[in-house]
Formats: structure tokens, C-alpha cells, sequence
């Protein structure tokens, strides 16, 4: 077991399962997902969905093109409001994290992307459940972002090597994320 830390966030995380689970061990996989049943965590991936449990997952893309990142500044009347956020939004039940990420951005902003890839999570209170954060990193996408919804007041693109300053954010755990990109 060893500890990761991810947007400021500091995890156990088991080391030897991860490279079993690397290399694909149908036994490996089994006890993951007794282990996960067991504790009523959540199981997400490529074709997983959302069973049997009490925290609420998220899902939120990193737009990305020529340097900069996609914001949208949250309406005043949805949560954290008038914060710049990523674009996002619930997984809905027996939805995989990656079907919800393509949904809320054809929703939100009316781009469907193409390709993307998992960078980092956390957890944060929705109300008053637990939920957990799922940010991807999209690159390429069909369509042009534009407000299609309530959901945020306007959009805009932000340089990459600026947005760890920007204020208000919705999540300060975005910060890390943000200085990510620019390694």
C-alpha cells in the first residue's frame, strides 16, 4: 500500500493491485470488485457504472485548445454560484463516467468529444451527500462550445498559464489540476 497525492488530496492507494489490475488478472479483478461490493464504493470505468452506492459521482471536463482552458461561470441560481467551473455534471444511474461526460457536454455547451482522458479526482459534500469528482482532460471534440442551458452565465476561454489564479473557482482543488497541465 502507498499514499498519493492528487490535488491536494492524499489517498492509501494498494500498489500491487493496481499492477495486477494492469495487467488484467481475471483474479485480481474478482477481489477488486468483492472488495468494492463489500464496501459500498463506487466502480467506474470504461464500461463500469454506478451500483449500490451512497456517494454521488461527477464527472468534469478540462477543455482544452492552444493553451487554454473552457470555463463556465456558474448562474447564480445553481450551486456555487457565479464560480468559474469546469463543465460537468451527475452521473445518472447505471451511467458510465465516460457516457455522462460526453451527455453533459452535449448538453451544457453542445460539443461531443472525440477522445479524453482520465487526470484526477477528489471528493467534495453535493448538499449533504458525499460525492466524488471525475475531471477529464478533453482535446478534441466535435462542434463548437456554446451555452445551450441555465446551467452557467457564460463561457470563456482561459490562458492555461493564468487559470491557477483565477477567482472565484468553484473548487479550489481545480488549482492542482490546473498546474498539472502546464508540466
Amino acid at each position: 500500500v502507498g499514499r498519493v497525492r492528487t490535488c491536494g488530496i492524499e489517498q492509501a492507494v494498494d500498489l500491487d493491485g493496481m499492477a495486477a489490475r494492469e495487467r488484467g488478472t481475471a483474479a485480481h479483478l474478482d477481489r477488486l470488485g468483492e472488495q468494492l461490493r463489500s464496501s459500498r464504493k463506487l466502480v467506474f470505468g470504461a464500461t463500469s457504472k454506478i451500483r449500490n452506492s451512497r456517494m454521488v459521482l461527477c464527472v468534469g471536463a478540462l477543455i482544452l485548445r492552444d493553451q487554454k482552458v473552457l470555463l463556465g461561470l456558474r448562474a447564480p441560481h445553481r450551486s456555487s454560484p457565479r464560480c468559474w467551473d469546469i463543465i460537468g455534471g451527475h452521473v445518472e444511474d447505471g451511467e458510465t463516467a465516460e457516457a455522462a461526460l460526453v451527455r453533459e457536454l452535449q448538453e451544457e455547451i453542445g460539443i461531443t468529444p472525440t477522445a479524453s482522458r482520465f487526470l484526477s479526482a477528489f471528493t467534495f459534500m453535493d448538499g449533504n451527500r458525499e460525492a466524488e469528482l471525475r475531471i477529464f482532460e478533453v482535446r478534441e471534440w466535435a462542434g463548437e462550445p456554446r451555452l445551450r442551458n441555465d446551467e452557467h452565465t457564460e463561457i470563456k476561454w482561459h490562458r492555461l498559464t493564468e487559470v491557477g489564479n483565477l477567482r472565484p473557482l468553484a473548487a479550489a482543488e481545480y488549482i492542482g489540476v490546473f498546474r498539472s497541465l502546464l508540466r
